[in-house]
């Protein structure tokens, strides 16, 4: 018997084979770093759109909020201390519908039926004073793989308004349901 039979032969690995050795070592390397890379995209953008849902939830609390209170009011409206009881509601509920203990103040200005800006003075005016709450809320966030690029964070910002009004003729087909013709909250 002879040594020549093939699975009994050295084999010989010619010189240009040597040099690609480990090649496919470069290339599984390089395709976890996109992998990863999309991967954090992905859960980055992710969690940058919860944010963002997060600051609209709080913001509508705020504004609803806010509008209980000039509901609540009525007749026995007096400027100061609406604005300092709006100011509070609105900056409690914002926080507490934001899920994050160091969610910065909101802001906030009184709105008449038309969305325009009232002035401090005539927020209790019964003709032109406020009807309602604009809220704008601020949600800072940190990144979780953005970070190694530089992008430590992000910021969102959402806006609300709510208003009060008495209920004149609304369709029987329409979802908003009163007693009588004023809405209580």
């Amino acid at each position: 018997m002879s040594n020549s039979s093939p699975s009994l032969r050295k084999r010989v690995v010619s010189p240009v084979r040597e040099c690609e050795r480990g090649q496919m070592l470069v290339v599984a390397a390089g395709a976890m770093v996109v992998l990863l890379g999309f991967l954090g995209l992905v859960v980055d953008l992710g969690w940058s759109e919860f944010q963002k849902r997060v600051a609209q939830n709080a913001a509508d609390a705020a504004a609803l909020a806010g509008a209980r209170d000039i509901a609540k009011v009525g007749t026995t409206c007096v400027a100061g201390t609406l604005d300092a009881t709006v100011s509070g509601h609105v900056d409690v509920f914002a926080r507490a519908n934001a899920a994050n203990a160091a969610f910065p103040p909101s802001t906030y200005r009184f709105i008449d039926n038309s969305g325009n800006t009232v002035a401090a003075g005539n927020v209790c005016d019964t003709t032109g004073g406020a009807s309602g709450v604009e809220v704008t809320v601020a949600n800072p966030y940190s990144t979780f793989f953005l970070g190694i690029l530089g992008i430590g964070g992000g910021s969102t910002t959402a806006t609300a308004a709510a208003r009060v009004g008495l209920l004149n003729g609304i369709p029987q087909s329409s979802p908003i349901v009163g007693c009588g013709s004023a809405l209580v909250l």
